[in-house]
């Protein structure tokens, strides 16, 4: 994080950007860690995004939120975006505004405020880790994410083919039934067959909260988010006080991101959350899962293996997948089967 500074302003995030940066050997890292670093230091050359948002783009996104929901510390309801949307000049006003930032390279000191409240996951419950935190983020900035980075973020990982094809959460025409059927059937192909195999679960509390912002920031910039774009939303993350609401109304005491005691994440109820999360995502599975699992021993020095996935075969043959494991967002179960070769009657009962 020191090496890239928070908002990308050493000079090694640049070099890391234009597939120059080099890593100290002397620096201790794991080997997953040296692959991220490679695959950011790799361009993938593609058009830079783009950093304007049309009347049009304006119009179609207010024409769908939800006029209750809660947004806006300054006092701007969705009620008035979306009464704008009934006017192409005001929309086109709105649309200007919303852009500025992300082309010149700023962030609004509006912008730059954050209420948090907490709800219960379940109602009755107000145990403090049965809480979930989420952000009250101003309603332009907040749609602004979701026009220029979420929408097309997610579209360019798509038609790259770049989300691996565990991953069903966040994903059009994806199901959240699908992994856990397919974890199912999975565990009874395992079970019918007498196969041996591992199985891990992975629930990684509040993800959207522990997102690294200098490797989030890094990962937008290798996806062609243009540099203007990358620092608005770095200001956006790195100066904004964070006041809580409660029943006895707004704090006066705020807290902020500091280099003592960093925040993560675009907080939960951003736009950008889940996209964020894939793009992390992508670099996690191509990191540690497909590229394979570096053991050591004290004995025998280091030593690399090649992480063995369930290998499945149609009845006729005729179909064969490697299947390593299934996820739902930040909820997933990775699979693994042994290499060695099992013989059926050694586990009859």
């Amino acid at each position: 994080m020191q090496t890239f500074g928070m908002n990308l302003e050493e000079q090694a995030a640049r070099d890391l950007i234009q597939g120059t940066f080099s890593i100290d050997p002397e620096v201790q890292l794991l080997p997953e860690t040296h692959r991220i670093i490679n695959r950011l230091g790799t361009p993938l050359n593609m058009p830079t995004l783009k950093k304007v948002i049309t009347v049009e783009e304006f119009q179609a996104t207010y024409g769908i939120v939800k006029e209750r929901t809660s947004s806006s510390l300054s006092g701007r309801h969705v009620r008035h975006y979306k009464a704008a949307v009934q006017d192409d000049n005001i929309s086109s006003i709105h649309a200007i505004m919303m852009s500025l930032p992300y082309t010149v390279g700023f962030s609004p000191v509006r912008w730059r405020k954050l209420m948090d409240v907490m709800l219960e996951e379940e109602p009755g419950n107000p145990k403090i880790h049965r809480l979930r935190i989420i952000a009250l983020i101003e309603s332009d900035y907040n749609q602004s994410q979701r026009i220029l980075i979420a929408h097309r973020l997610s579209y360019r990982l798509e038609d790259m083919n770049l989300i691996p094809e565990m991953q069903y959460g966040s994903r059009p025409g994806k199901l959240c039934i699908t992994p856990v059927l397919n974890k199912q059937l999975t565990h009874d192909i395992i079970r019918q067959t007498k196969r041996m195999a591992a199985v891990i679960e992975n629930d990684p509390v509040g993800c959207y909260d522990r997102l690294m912002n200098p490797l989030v920031l890094l990962a937008m910039r290798w996806l062609g988010v243009p540099e203007s774009l990358a620092k608005s939303v770095a200001l956006k993350w790195s100066g904004t006080p964070h006041s809580i609401k409660t029943h006895f109304g707004i704090s006066q005491i705020t807290y902020n991101n500091t280099q003592q005691t960093p925040l993560f994440g675009p907080g939960q109820g951003s736009t950008t959350g889940p996209t964020m999360w894939q793009v992390i995502f992508v670099l996690l599975e191509d990191s540690a899962i497909s590229a394979g699992l570096d053991i050591h021993s004290s004995e025998e020095g280091e030593e690399e293996v090649t992480v063995q996935r369930l290998p499945l075969e149609s009845p006729d043959g005729s179909t064969q997948i490697d299947n390593g494991g299934e996820a739902f967002v930040n909820d997933a179960n990775l699979v693994s089967s042994s290499s060695i070769p099992q013989h059926p009657h050694e586990f009859f009962l």
